[in-house]
């Protein structure tokens, strides 16, 4: 039977994660032995921030077609009525999704599902990327960790999402954990970021090193033992090379998507109007879930907080214990996260039953109660009260809340 032609328009480009995410998915959804998928796109020579190592591997295999015709390669984003998958006569399937919409179908259609595909590197990809490892003066069998922080500089003060960012500060007491445990740490990012305020010869600020190529994302990140840093751009490269992740510093909201061995470490969130911070149901059950933008919680006297660097570590040494079959509490862990989930799909029945006409439309939270990912268990051990103010089990468990210092 003939391969059925699938075409997609990618715009995003030159945004690591947009390119990445929408890839990966894409192609999970519309298996390359039943289909021919079509890229319809900008030239990368066209987007000069385009990373051509990654957009080369996300890409690899596909038919790849280049316009200038930027109304067409907008139009998922400018025409409100382009949502949907269209089959022609002949057969051919055009799909007019943005990239939130293409996410939200992968959601539907993978939450029982393990995705068959997963990003690779060529051979002369590992063998360039072994030569990148000597110039950083990573030795060939050293183990890598690598994280990114966004803090907000390439899109410069005035941005609207600054909620996302996060402070590097927090994360070097896990970085020097990471190094006394052997391994060698790869900050990703872009060279508008400050350098890192310190310094160890295993630990590489790739943006800033003299040998950096495009291939050190690709290459360093498919390396990695895991991931560690905030929902950002790497955090998608990651999830394409199946490699697990200890997301931190992440926004509880209707967009974020884990699988089973990666750990989500939440921002608490801090209301003005109740001079303490939410519980998980609580944000739940609040528009929040839904804000994307730094004025809504601004006009709803919400204050996103950062981790601390006590729980980025506890959280690190989490993720190594577990990745290694070592950690000592993978009973309570099972606890917390199936208390967690049965919270998430009670508020997710309630959210089905309480929008109204004016009210935001319902959205199924997939990224909480329908993937595999967990939230971090030393998080919830030093954060009792966010499962509930009020959550009695925890005592029995010998966990005592901690103040929230704002």
């Amino acid at each position: 039977m003939p391969k059925q032609n699938v075409f997609y328009i990618l715009p995003h480009i030159d945004r690591i994660g947009e390119l990445a995410n929408q890839m990966f998915v894409l192609r999970n959804l519309f298996p390359e032995q039943d289909n021919n998928l079509v890229i319809i796109t900008f030239s990368p020579q066209a987007k000069p921030k385009t990373n051509l190592a990654l957009f080369q591997v996300a890409t690899r295999g596909l038919e790849v077609r280049t316009t200038v015709d930027e109304g067409l390669l907008w139009s998922c984003y400018n025409d409100q009525n382009a949502n949907d998958i269209i089959k022609s006569e002949q057969g051919d399937i055009m799909v007019l999704l943005s990239c939130g919409q293409l996410r939200h179908r992968y959601y539907q259609e993978f939450t029982l599902r393990t995705p068959l595909y997963h990003f690779s590197l060529s051979d002369a990809e590992v063998e360039a990327g072994a030569a990148l490892r000597h110039s950083f003066g990573i030795p060939l069998q050293a183990k890598v960790i690598t994280f990114h922080v966004r803090d907000g500089a390439c899109f410069g003060a005035g941005g609207n999402d600054s909620y996302r960012n996060a402070h590097i500060i927090n994360y070097l007491p896990a970085i020097s954990h990471l190094m006394d445990s052997g391994f060698h740490v790869v900050r990703l990012g872009d060279s508008t970021m400050a350098p890192l305020p310190i310094t160890h010869p295993q630990l590489h600020d790739a943006p800033h090193h003299p040998a950096y190529s495009p291939l050190v994302e690709p290459y360093f990140i498919a390396s990695s033992s895991f991931f560690l840093g905030t929902p950002s751009g790497p955090l998608d490269i990651a999830h394409g090379f199946n490699v697990p992740a200890l997301v931190t510093d992440a926004p509880i909201q209707s967009a974020i998507w884990g699988y089973d061995r990666d750990l989500f470490v939440f921002k608490k969130y801090y209301s003005e109007h109740l001079g303490r911070a939410l519980s998980y149901g609580e944000v739940l059950m609040s528009p929040s879930l839904h804000y994307f933008r730094d004025r809504l919680f601004s006009e709803s006297g919400i204050s996103l907080v950062n981790n601390t660097a006590k729980e980025i570590l506890a959280a690190t040494v989490e993720m190594q214990q577990r990745l290694a079959g070592e950690y000592p509490y993978l009973p309570e862990a099972e606890r917390a996260n199936r208390l967690r989930r049965n919270l998430e799909n009670q508020c997710d029945i309630l959210r089905q039953h309480t929008v109204s006409e004016d009210s935001i439309p319902y959205t199924p939270m997939y990224p909480f109660s329908r993937c595999h990912a967990q939230i971090s268990c030393e998080y919830a051990r030093l954060n009792p009260w966010f499962f509930g103010h009020r959550w009695p089990e925890v005592r029995s468990w010998g966990w005592e809340p901690e103040l929230v210092a704002l």
